[in-house]
C-alpha cells in the first residue's frame, strides 16, 4: 500500500542503466574466511555481488581479508564509478530473474555496463490491482471481473426509500415512476444513497436511471460499471481511455484499471497505469488516499481524500 506519491519500485531503476536498486544477487567470487597469523579469528561474510566484508578482530584496525570480494557493496550497482580490479564482473539484481538486474565490468578504471534486463510483470503480484480474488473475500457480495481484467467486490446495491408521501413532494415513490433514462429503466432510491457529502441531503427519493447493460451501450468507448461495484447505485457508463491492457502502451507493463477522477466526491474512470506510476490501481493506495487518474499524462497517482465542503 502506498501514500502519495509512491517511490518507484526498486526494480524499475534497473531500466535507467544508471543504478539497480535491487536485492543483491550472486555475481562475484566468494572468499574463504581466513584466520590472520598472530591474531584472533576473523569472520568474513561476503554477499555475492555486493562485495560486502564484515570483519571482527580484537586487534586495533580490524584486520581484513586480503582476498575480499572485489564487487562494491550493493544494492546499487557502481555503474560509472571508478574501479581498481580490471576485468572484474559483478551482477546486481536478478533475484528473482524476472525482476531484472544489471551486470557491470571494471573496464580500465571505470565500471561499465555489460548487460541489463528490465523487470517484467511477473516480478509483481496483483495485490495492487485486484481488491478480491474469490467470492469468500466479499462477504455478502461476489468477486466480479471488470472490463480490463481487474477484480472488485460486487455487493447488492441499496434500494432503500423514504416513506411516501415524504416531507419533500415531487420525489418518486416507486420504481414504476422511473421508467426513463437511456434504457427505459430506473430505480426509486433515497436521495442519500450514494450521496458524497456536504450539506445534509433532503429526506426524499430520486430516480436513478440505468445507463447500460454492457460496454456497447456506452458512448465514446465508455465502460459499463455494474451496480454494486465501487459504490455504483445502478449500472453506469464510466469514461475510459482503454478497454484492455493492450491499449496501455506509454510505458512498461501497462494496465487498464478503474481509477478515480479526483479526490473529492470522485467518479470512476478507466485509465492506464505503468510500472513507474504513482499507483497501479485503486487497491494500491493507503486508506484515506485515492488512486487518481492523471488524464494529461495518461497515468495515476495516490492523492489524499478531501471531504466535500
Amino acid at each position: 500500500m502506498r501514500t502519495n506519491p509512491r517511490r518507484p519500485h526498486p526494480a524499475l531503476l534497473v531500466a535507467t542503466g544508471l543504478a539497480a536498486l535491487l536485492m543483491v544477487g550472486n555475481g562475484c567470487n566468494d572468499s574463504d574466511d581466513p584466520t590472520p597469523e598472530g591474531g584472533d579469528d576473523v569472520t568474513s561474510e561476503t554477499g555475492g555481488g555486493d562485495g560486502s566484508t564484515d570483519a571482527e578482530d580484537d586487534a586495533p584496525g580490524d584486520a581484513r581479508d586480503s582476498d575480499a570480494d572485489p564487487c562494491p557493496d550493493g544494492p546499487t550497482s557502481p555503474l560509472g564509478d571508478p574501479c581498481d580490479d580490471a576485468d572484474t564482473t559483478c551482477a546486481y539484481g536478478y533475484d528473482p530473474p524476472e525482476c531484472g538486474g544489471i551486470t557491470v565490468r571494471c573496464d580500465g578504471d571505470t565500471w561499465i555496463e555489460v548487460e541489463h534486463t528490465d523487470p517484467t510483470e511477473a516480478c509483481f503480484d496483483d495485490s495492487d490491482r485486484h481488491a478480491c480474488t474469490e467470492d469468500d473475500e466479499c462477504g455478502a457480495g461476489t468477486c466480479a471481473t471488470l472490463t480490463g481484467g481487474s477484480r472488485f467486490c460486487a455487493y447488492p446495491p441499496s434500494r432503500r426509500m423514504h416513506p411516501c408521501p415524504g416531507e419533500f413532494p415531487g420525489g418518486c415513490c416507486n420504481d414504476s415512476e422511473c421508467a426513463g433514462g437511456p434504457l427505459g429503466e430506473g430505480y426509486c432510491v433515497a436521495f442519500e444513497v450514494g450521496y458524497c457529502g456536504g450539506a445534509a441531503p433532503p429526506e426524499e427519493n430520486t430516480c436513478r436511471y440505468v445507463e447500460c447493460e454492457t460496454d456497447t451501450d456506452c458512448a465514446d468507448g465508455g465502460i459499463c460499471l455494474l451496480a454494486g461495484i465501487l459504490g455504483s447505485v445502478v449500472n453506469t457508463c464510466a469514461p475510459a481511455v482503454c478497454a484492455s491492457d493492450a491499449d496501455c502502451t506509454d510505458g512498461a507493463s501497462g494496465r487498464c484499471v478503474p481509477l478515480y477522477n479526483g479526490s473529492t466526491c470522485p467518479d470512476i474512470v478507466f485509465g492506464c497505469t505503468y510500472l513507474d506510476s504513482g499507483c497501479r490501481g485503486i487497491p494500491d493506495c493507503d486508506r484515506g488516499y485515492f488512486c487518481v487518474a492523471n488524464r494529461t499524462r495518461n497515468d495515476a497517482e495516490c492523492m489524499e481524500h478531501m471531504p466535500a465542503p
